[in-house]
């Protein structure tokens, strides 16, 4: 999972399904806070408690979501994914 608002397949979608799945555990993506590009550890440590925080937030959000609204999350990670695919295709 990316930051959340980012990602070319959103992570607040991507979060979505793993709760609509019940998902237990996801993994992170080094751009969640990439300690490669940030120096400093008490920067790194801000940015990681900053990110979980609106993690945290969004699952708040998917824990009330009806379930017509995590079906809607769904049609829009195939979406996302389908056009993934085909910009994928149309460069090879």
């Amino acid at each position: 999972i990316a930051r959340i608002g980012e990602g070319k397949l959103p992570a607040e979608l991507i979060l979505s399904e793993h709760y609509r799945l019940g998902s237990t555990r996801a993994i992170l993506s080094r751009s969640f806070c990439n300690a490669e590009e940030i120096a400093d550890i008490e920067k790194i440590r801000t940015v990681f408690e900053d990110n979980m925080k609106r993690l945290r937030e969004t699952e708040m959000i998917l824990e009330n979501s009806s379930d017509k609204q995590m079906n809607e999350n769904k049609k829009a990670v195939k979406t996302i994914v389908e056009q993934i695919v085909e910009a994928i295709k149309e460069k090879q």
